[in-house]
């Protein structure tokens, strides 16, 4: 038998080659880690210091393809060279929002970007000035402007803050390169040195453990794996309650902090799988309850934040216990969604059902409503009451348009249009119908992307929730109707059944009322 120093000597030899060399991998890999995080951020810095470079030439490109063609113009008088100056003067709006946006958090470049645009506002007001000019007929006078040399000192500057612009950022890239390249010298010297002694340690304190713990590790491990290969959420409790075993997807959903993990623990207070209760709480009450069904149970718990728990409780006849634990939240939230389609569809075909009737009775009232105009003589009361008769007939024709447009039934007329054009004349009828207690506020965009859209079904949308807004500010207050460009990600899609990743144009309309209750706000997209 090994003596106690023996053994006391052996355990110190596996602490020393087999728990110090892992802390001291543990410890250059969290170094490496944190350095590679700051690496990749001042990577991130050069990429962006290129970008701003790369803009800054273009925009170079872009003012001096306006002036070639405003020249070539000028000079001949064939609007086919104004194709370089209409595609410059196009693209120089874009490419002063992506320099402003690049160099956002650099004060410096911000003053110099507003110069730059001082200088680019004169040339270009001179470039087109002389157009006009030239096509009015007017060729001397626009010769003469030219000659002023307004537009040559406007360009000069141009230059001359794109220089200044470009030199600063190649200064500042300069500087971001030469840490980067210190940074990954200074990783290359660790990695090998460090990595080198710790693998010689990690080594002969594999053998040493390997030879200690080859059959309980090897049980441990086999365990292990099999649960961590389970997706559901698995924990084992012994007869005492207390746990045996359990995987990582059981951490997480019932969110219990690493100290709660590890065998022997009881199972009161593991965790927290609802508010108010932890999770030992909840399963020694489902025990109870499955022991008196003499069955295993299937019970679901909804937690605070909307997460759905589902649990598969299974007890063992030795007095311990298997519980499963799976988040059903999306297949719940599908499920909905599919009962909500299911209704909509359904009220989609009644609807569409009720209006081709009432279209039909329509059509035979306003025709004899027809009829009886032209018999009616010059009796104006009666004409009068015909034709309200006639108006009241076309806004019942008009609500069975929505309503067949609701049920998919009548095709919509949709067409390529920019919603900041139509804005301004949505704008007047808006302050018409919401009266002058509402103040109304309009935020574009410029270069807000082009949508396929019915433009009366919109006008009417935006009525409709403009009304809703006006009934929420009896005392007036402010309606604000803002346009926004906007890309959904796949991440965005996933989580929406109902659009798709791309490009969108977003319309927001928002107002000072008293806003709604969180019941209606659920009823919020609700059609009628």
């Amino acid at each position: 038998m090994r003596s106690t120093s023996s053994t006391r000597l052996s355990g110190l030899r596996i602490v020393l080659f087999g728990v110090l060399p892992g802390l001291l991998l543990l410890a250059a890999f969290a170094y490496l880690a944190l350095g590679f995080d700051r690496l990749e951020d001042r990577r991130v810095l050069v990429r962006q210091n290129n970008a701003v470079l790369s803009t800054s030439d273009d925009i170079r490109d872009a003012i001096q393809d306006a002036e070639r063609g405003q020249r070539g113009f000028l000079l001949t008088e064939d609007p086919e060279y104004l194709g370089p100056y209409d595609n410059g003067v196009s693209r120089i709006p874009a490419l002063i929002a992506k320099l402003q946006s690049l160099t956002a958090d650099e004060p410096d470049q911000q003053q110099r970007i507003l110069a730059l645009q001082q200088s680019l506002t004169t040339k270009l007001d001179e470039l087109g000035r002389a157009i006009e000019m030239e096509r009015a007929q007017n060729r001397q006078a626009a010769i003469d402007l030219v000659r002023t040399n307004i537009g040559e000192a406007a360009m000069k500057r141009i230059m001359a803050n794109l220089d200044a612009i470009t030199e600063a950022e190649q200064t500042v890239r300069e500087t971001r390169r030469q840490r980067i390249f210190a940074t990954e010298r200074s990783f290359t010297a660790i990695s090998i040195g460090g990595g080198g002694v710790a693998m010689l340690a990690i080594a002969w304190s594999a053998f040493a453990l390997y030879r200690s713990y080859k059959r309980s590790q090897a049980a441990q491990v086999a365990l292990q794996a099999t649960l961590d290969s389970v997706r559901e959420g698995v924990s084992a409790f012994d007869p005492d309650h207390r746990l045996i075993a359990w995987n990582q997807a059981f951490a997480t959903i019932v969110r219990a902090p690493p100290k709660d993990l590890e065998p022997g623990k009881p199972l009161s207070g593991i965790g927290q799988l609802q508010a108010g209760g932890t999770v030992g709480e909840d399963i020694q009450a489902l025990d109870r309850r499955a022991r008196l069904a003499g069955k295993p149970l299937l019970v679901e718990h909804a937690r605070a934040d909307g997460t759905i728990i589902e649990l598969f409780h299974n007890p063992s006849v030795a007095g311990g216990f298997v519980t499963t634990y799976s988040d059903v939240t999306e297949q719940r939230r599908v499920e909905a969604l599919q009962r909500q389609a299911q209704k909509m569809e359904s009220l989609g075909q009644m609807t569409g059902g009720i209006a081709h009737d009432f279209n039909n009775l329509l059509t035979v009232i306003v025709g004899n409503l027809e009829l009886l105009k032209g018999r009616v003589g010059e009796d104006k009361r009666a004409q009068r009451h015909v034709d309200m008769a006639l108006m009241g007939a076309d806004r019942g024709a008009k609500l069975t348009h929505q309503l067949l447009a609701f049920a998919r039934r009548q095709p919509l007329e949709p067409r390529a249009a920019n919603l900041a054009q139509l804005l301004p004349d949505l704008t007047d009828m808006l302050r018409r119908t919401l009266g002058e207690l509402i103040e109304i506020e309009t935020v574009g965009l410029p270069g807000l992307w082009n949508v396929s859209i019915d433009p009366h079904q919109f006008e009417t949308a935006v009525l409709n929730l403009a009304i809703n807004a006006r009934d929420a500010m009896p005392e007036g207050g402010k309606l604000t109707l803002e346009l926004a460009n906007v890309r959904l990600d796949e991440a965005y899609a996933a989580l929406h059944d109902e659009v798709a990743a791309g490009q969108y144009v977003v319309v927001g309309v928002t107002d000072t009322g008293v806003g709604m209750g969180p019941d209606v706000a659920a009823r919020a997209f609700d059609p009628f």
